[in-house]
């Protein structure tokens, strides 16, 4: 069940939308064998794919259409780490435990090489986390101390429309998707810019007080601000969500570069 609640996020502040319906299932083949009841000897670290930023930027083509296949070709290579030995992806921060669109494609960190071709679920499950663990290692290399961090599942194919959120209360990032019709869709888990600015509500609640956290007012917009400025961060440009953002409307992609342009001019 969608739960659209507290934190909307990067989409919600940018359209104020709330959740649509939710996606038509489009189970894919292949799928792994589900865990059940883990296992011991899982590796602790794992080699995974990943799509620099967002598909645009990791194909080279800035009009790349939405709803394009994807190519194994973009996708570079990366190290997940901290994997807890059992067979699940869980870094002990961030876990993929569930699926909103895909239940019975859930990764299972069953072996060192975890590279699967970027159209299948797995795939986009497995760089979310490799997103997130990241950034969280990017935080932390400015001294902060996530010791006491407790996990948060990252649902990277949740059933919510044209949005993304954090939310502290379910300690979830659900991921949405974008519908072009014909089976095609865009999924915020192929935005890194996305994935990371959902991960930076989780890493400011943990460095602040959630209780002045919120979604609204002044710290609402604070939160906002800073959760951009981790993503512009990582990502060592001016431009948030030309992937997934991009797909809801050219004129959502958030530009830290342009003068006055979000919320507006309060000179």
């Amino acid at each position: 069940m969608v739960r659209c609640w507290g934190r909307m996020s990067l989409v919600a502040a940018m359209i104020l939308g709330g959740c649509g319906p939710s996606a038509t299932k489009v189970e894919g083949t292949g799928a792994p064998p589900s865990v059940t009841g883990g296992c011991t000897g899982g590796p602790s670290q794992a080699a995974v794919s990943v799509l620099w930023e967002n598909p645009r930027a990791a194909s080279g083509n800035a009009q790349l259409p939405f709803g394009s296949a994807l190519s194994s070709a973009w996708a570079v290579g990366a190290s997940l780490s901290g994997l807890r030995g059992n067979c699940l992806v869980d870094t002990g921060s961030f876990r993929v435990v569930s699926d909103d669109i895909y239940p019975s494609s859930i990764a299972v960190a069953n072996s060192t090489n975890l590279m699967y071709p970027p159209d299948r679920p797995e795939f986009r499950q497995l760089a979310s986390v490799w997103w997130a663990s990241s950034a969280q290692k990017m935080v932390s290399s400015l001294g902060a101390d996530f010791s006491g961090f407790a996990s948060v599942d990252v649902i990277a194919h949740c059933a919510l429309s044209s949005n993304a959120y954090f939310s502290p209360t379910y300690r979830e990032i659900c991921l949405g998707y974008k519908s072009l019709g014909g089976g095609k869709y865009v999924w915020a888990s192929d935005d890194g810019d996305v994935v990371v600015h959902e991960t930076g509500h989780a890493l400011n609640h943990e460095l602040a007080s959630t209780s002045a956290l919120n979604s609204t007012g002044e710290a609402g917009a604070l939160d906002e601000a800073i959760a951009d400025y981790w993503a512009l961060t990582y990502f060592g440009n001016s431009k948030i969500g030309e992937g997934f953002l991009a797909a809801l409307g050219a004129s959502l992609v958030r530009d830290a570069a342009a003068s006055h342009q979000y919320p507006d001019d309060m000179s």
